[in-house]
């Protein structure tokens, strides 16, 4: 992965990973890569009625990601 554009900034990541962008200065080029569920049917739900509230969230309902900083250890 020598032409990696991001590398983890400690050299053991576990947990939450935290990468280090080695192009700063380029465009960032960011797709989905998950296939976003569709909006499940209140008789679809689970007995609680609260399960597939969750996994129905549609895709723009998401919060916006929080913008780029630099960490410093």
């Amino acid at each position: 992965m020598e032409d990696s554009r991001y590398v983890p900034v400690k050299s053991a990541p576990s947990g939450f990973v935290l990468l280090r962008d080695l192009q700063p200065t380029e465009p960032e080029v960011l797709s989905l890569t998950d296939t976003p569920s569709s909006t499940a049917s209140p008789a679809s739900g689970s007995a609680t009625g609260q399960q597939g509230s969750a996994s129905a969230m549609a895709v723009d309902e998401e919060p916006q990601p929080p913008q780029p900083f630099e960490y410093t250890s």
